[in-house]
Order: structure tokens, then sequence, then C-alpha cells
């Protein structure tokens, strides 16, 4: 078990930036739209999301802790919407 913790923990903190610049920008979206971004923002946008789609398929695959997993899920749902 502690073996799996630690590479859940590995695992987010290799990836978690780029998870937060995702939020970070969909959060300004909901509140000020997608206008409200700039060239180089939009432009990352789907790379940002593309990435996390990938840490949710690992983080699956590899039955990571189910918060990240959670999460992850959560945060590409808001993505696909936008």
């Amino acid at each position: 078990m502690e073996k799996l913790t630690l590479k859940s923990q590995r695992f987010r903190h290799e990836r978690e930036a780029g998870w937060k610049q995702l939020e970070t920008l969909l959060s300004q979206i909901e509140r000020k739209g997608i206008r409200s971004l700039s060239n180089e923002q939009i432009t990352h946008l789907p790379n940002l999301y593309r990435s996390t789609l990938s840490s949710l398929s690992a983080a699956r695959a590899t039955s990571l802790d189910q918060n990240v997993v959670a999460y992850l899920e959560s945060l590409s749902a808001r993505a696909y919407y936008i």
C-alpha cells in the first residue's frame, strides 16, 4: 500500500503543474468568457487538455489513488465543454 501511495504522489507531483494551469484557464473562461484569454493561452489550452486526458488514462490504467482519478475526470469534463 505504501508503494502505491508513493507512486501516486510522484505521478501527481510530475504532472500537477499542467493540471493547475488548465484549471486556472478554465476558471477564467467560466468567469469572464473565452475572449478573456490571450492568444498564447488559447493556443496552449488544447495541449493542456490532451495532457490531462493522458494523465487520466494513465491513472486509470495503473489504478492510482481514486481521488486523483476523480479530480482528473472532473477537470477533463470541464475542459470538454469549453
